[in-house]
């Protein structure tokens, strides 16, 4: 009996030693394996390969910046790129540094399959690649829980790969600048036309008016456009009997620098200046009269805009112009002056435009 008691206490320490060592292993492992996941930009195939790499068990880490240091949990990194269209893995290397292991290649064209099938299998793929590499991790944290304390080794490298992967087909390194702004494809586009409403004003009146415009961005920084700006009404100044409408219908030029501080948002800040023909037409009680004038005026002008990227081709505007009328363009009633047109000149408008 007392052998037998024996022989069941051996059996439950034993258990209970091994319960306990899984506990502390399992959880480590789990921490400790992460994958560095770098794209040039953020589409339903980017997010699908990033929910294959969690499912896996690792940890995804997105940087705001390919430069950022990386974890000493790092057990790879996922490079997406563009151009040409493929997925590498790198893995650490026995010289501590990441080192090219395999490349998915986005073959969807050749082989005849539609978007979401090639999606499917690069996915599969990297997660079959990626499973060897979580299983080392689970083994190596296990063994060394159960080992006695040792000096704490060298970590591995914290820094990003020693060279920027290099693309096997071309041997230029993707834009730094497409990582560390998080710029996404709209604004890598180099052409965009919109067309918008808003609310402008010329003289005391608030008038509805609607625009076009046309972009050509040379860099990532800077672009520059043709602006047309038309009345959707006259706008009227009246004092007492008398009564003035007045047209001006506008075109010119601007430019602004591009500011994106998140993904999907553009701030523009810039000015232009527009050429206006002003049209005005009075009506005078009697004996007085009325009469029509109209002449050309220029518009220095700010603009201030924020674009959201509704997809990587159309995006939304909101945007705000001040600016004045030059020369000055008096209206007077019987020589009294009870207004003036384009003092200050102002527009705010909202807009849909396409970008390519």
């Amino acid at each position: 009996m007392s052998q037998t008691i024996w022989r069941v206490a051996r059996i439950g320490s034993r258990l209970a030693l091994f319960i306990l060592l899984w506990m502390i292993a399992f959880p480590a492992a789990a921490r400790a394996a992460s994958i560095r996941f770098v794209t040039e930009s953020d589409t339903p195939f980017e997010r699908r390969l990033a929910a294959e790499i969690a499912s896996v068990g690792f940890e995804v880490e997105r940087p705001e910046s390919a430069k950022s240091p990386l974890p000493d949990t790092t057990a790879a990194v996922v490079y997406v790129r563009n151009d040409p269209p493929q997925v590498e893995l790198w893995l650490l290397g026995q010289a501590g540094d990441f080192e090219l292991s395999s490349v998915v290649r986005d073959d969807a064209a050749s082989a005849g399959e539609d978007a979401e099938t090639a999606t499917l299998r690069i996915a599969e793929r990297l997660r079959a690649l990626l499973q060897p590499v979580y299983v080392q991790a689970r083994a190596a944290e296990a063994a060394a829980a159960t080992e006695a304390p040792a000096p704490t080794p060298a970590p591995p490298s914290t820094s990003a790969p020693s060279s920027e992967p290099e693309p096997l087909v071309s041997s230029t390194p993707p834009p730094r600048d497409h990582i560390e702004r998080a710029r996404g494809d709209l604004f890598a586009r180099r052409f965009a036309a919109a067309m918008g409403l808003g609310l402008g004003q010329h003289t005391r009146d608030v008038i509805p008016q609607a625009s076009f415009a046309f972009d050509y961005a040379p860099t990532e920084s800077l672009a520059v456009g043709a602006l047309a700006v038309l009345p959707l009404r006259k706008a009227v100044v009246e004092s007492g009997a008398d009564r003035a409408e007045i047209d001006a219908w506008m075109g010119g030029v601007h430019g602004y620098a591009r500011i994106a501080p998140l993904r999907a948002v553009e701030l523009q800040l810039g000015g232009g200046v527009l050429g206006a023909y002003v049209q005005a037409r009075g009506d005078a009680q009697s004996p007085r009269f009325g009469r029509t004038v109209s002449g050309l005026r220029w518009v220095p002008f700010l603009e201030a805009g924020v674009v959201y990227g509704l997809s990587p081709a159309w995006q939304l505007r909101a945007a705000g112009l001040v600016g004045v009328g030059l020369p000055d363009t008096p209206i007077e009633f019987a020589g009294e002056r009870v207004a003036e047109w384009g003092r200050p000149w102002v527009l705010t408008q909202l807009s849909l435009g396409y970008a390519w």
